[in-house]
């Protein structure tokens, strides 16, 4: 039987050029501002909701069978948005810290870097 190799997914190019690297780390910012919000609202969503329909059944009260269903439906479409801006929030997290790596100098670039100058 043949083996088969797994090929790793290549890691995002990570830009050498100061502008450039600063670039790429203000639009991973921008996207992790988005996640955090779309993953706040849609917990707050689903905290609201279950929270409402807890204290309603725990109380005894009956709430009118509009309401209940449009809670539950308002959490059963919060909870994949939430499930996407957590895997999302995830990746980001990884390439963001592969853009903070400083990239791996040549031994011609440390040696220039290194030699006093005269």
């Amino acid at each position: 039987m043949k083996k088969t190799e797994r090929k790793l997914p290549e890691a995002p190019a990570v830009p050498v050029n100061p502008a450039e690297r600063e670039k790429l780390e203000e639009q991973l910012r921008r996207q992790a501002r988005i996640m955090n919000l779309l993953w706040s609202v849609s917990l707050i969503v689903i905290g609201v909701g279950t929270f409402i329909l807890s204290v309603t059944n725990i109380a005894g009260i009956e709430l009118p069978d509009l309401v209940v269903r449009v809670l539950g439906g308002a959490n059963l479409v919060a909870l994949p948005v939430m499930i996407f801006a957590t895997v999302k929030k995830m990746k980001l997290r990884a390439d963001a810290a592969l853009a903070s790596v400083q990239p791996l100098q040549t031994q011609k670039q440390a040696e220039t870097e290194t030699k006093p100058e005269e």
